[in-house]
């Protein structure tokens, strides 16, 4: 399938399993990753909320949080966030 939408020049990729992914050593390196309690007396390793990646070392771009609309600070618009119609 991805090899059909690419040929009609439709911008797709795979999807990582969580196997494929957990087991990513770029991820790992990135630390894309945290380890939470599975509610059974165990562990389990979860990928981190994108919106709270960090900028690469030698990015130009900045890290942070991404405003939420739930968050006090974006609701009351002094976040400097502005909010787009749907």
């Amino acid at each position: 399938m991805v090899e059909k939408l690419n040929a009609a020049d439709v911008p797709v990729a795979s999807i990582l399993t969580m196997a494929e992914l957990t087991s990513d050593d770029y991820m790992r390196t990135r630390g894309s990753f945290r380890t939470v309690r599975d509610g059974t007396g165990g562990t389990m390793r979860l990928p981190v909320d994108p919106t709270q990646f960090q900028a690469a070392e030698g990015s130009d771009l900045r890290g942070g949080t991404v405003c939420s609309d739930r968050d006090p600070e974006f609701l009351s618009g002094s976040a400097g966030a502005v909010r787009l119609p749907i």
